[in-house]
C-alpha cells in the first residue's frame, strides 16, 4: 500500500453534520471545503485513477481521506476504498456510506449497517439550471410543486430537486444494483423555521420502487448554506 495515514480532525464548516443531526453518533461525517484533506491513496485507490486529470486526481483523494476521517469515527483503521467496476466506492464490510464532490467541497458519510441500512449525500454549488435539465430532473409533480414555493428555495428548487434525487438514488443503488431515471420518484420539501433547512420526502413513482416501500423508508434532510445547497437520504436500520 502507499498511504493509510493518521486521521487527524475534520475539517469544513459543519453543514454536513447537520445534515445528519437525527442520526448523531451512528452517521460519522467529514466536509472538506477546498479540498484540503490530502493523505497518501491505497495502491488499489491509486489504481482507479492512474490516467486521471489533476482536478479529478485532487477531488478524489480529498474524498478518500474524507472517507477515511468519518470511518475513524466508526474506530474503523485506515483502510483502502477501491472503487467497484460500476464506479461505486467499496465499503468495508459491515458499513455503508456515500461521497458527493462538487468543484468546491467533498463530503463524506458512513454508518453500521446494523444501525443505518443506507444513505446517500450529496452537495451542489447553486446555480440556475437550464431549461433542458430542469425538464430531464423534475416531474411535472415536482414542477407543480416548486410552483408554489416562496423566497430562495423557490429560486433554486429545481436544483434542490436534483441534489436531493442524487442522495436518494445514492442510498437507493448499493442495496438494489440498479439505475433509475430522475422521473422514477417526486419530491416534496418541508422548510424549517427560516426556510434554509428542512425535511424532505420521496415519492416513489415507478411502479417496482413504489411496490418495494423503499422511498417510503427514507428520510431526507435538505440544506442551503452560502454557495451549496446539500442533502441527505437515510433508512434507518431495524432497530
Amino acid at each position: 500500500m502507499s498511504g493509510g495515514g493518521p486521521v487527524r480532525g475534520v475539517a469544513g464548516s459543519g453543514v454536513g453534520q447537520r445534515l445528519f443531526a437525527d442520526w448523531a453518533g451512528q452517521v460519522h461525517v467529514v466536509e472538506d471545503r477546498g479540498f484540503r484533506l490530502a493523505e497518501p491513496l491505497f495502491a488499489e485507490e491509486e489504481a482507479a485513477i492512474v490516467r486521471a486529470v489533476p482536478l479529478r486526481r485532487r477531488e478524489f483523494i480529498a474524498g478518500r481521506t474524507a472517507a477515511r476521517r468519518a470511518l475513524a469515527g466508526l474506530d474503523i483503521a485506515p483502510c483502502p476504498i477501491p472503487v467497484a467496476a460500476d464506479r461505486a466506492p467499496c465499503w468495508p464490510g459491515g458499513v455503508v456510506g456515500s461521497i458527493s464532490h462538487s468543484p468546491a467541497l467533498v463530503l463524506a458519510a458512513v454508518a453500521r449497517e446494523r444501525e443505518i441500512s443506507a444513505l446517500g449525500v450529496d452537495a451542489e454549488v447553486v446555480a440556475r439550471l437550464e431549461p433542458e435539465i430542469i425538464a430531464a430532473v423534475c416531474t411535472e409533480e415536482d414542477r407543480r410543486f416548486l410552483a408554489g414555493g416562496r423566497g430562495r428555495l423557490a429560486g433554486i428548487g429545481p436544483l434542490l430537486v436534483f441534489s436531493a434525487k442524487e442522495a436518494f438514488y445514492k442510498a437507493f443503488y448499493p442495496l438494489h444494483r440498479r439505475f433509475l431515471d430522475h422521473d422514477a420518484v417526486a419530491i416534496r420539501f418541508f422548510a424549517a423555521p427560516g426556510g434554509e433547512t428542512g425535511s424532505f420526502r420521496v415519492i416513489a413513482r415507478e411502479p417496482g420502487l413504489r411496490a418495494s416501500g423503499f422511498a417510503d423508508r427514507v428520510a431526507g434532510r435538505w440544506a442551503l448554506a452560502g454557495d451549496h445547497v446539500y442533502a441527505a437520504a437515510v433508512v434507518p436500520g431495524p432497530g
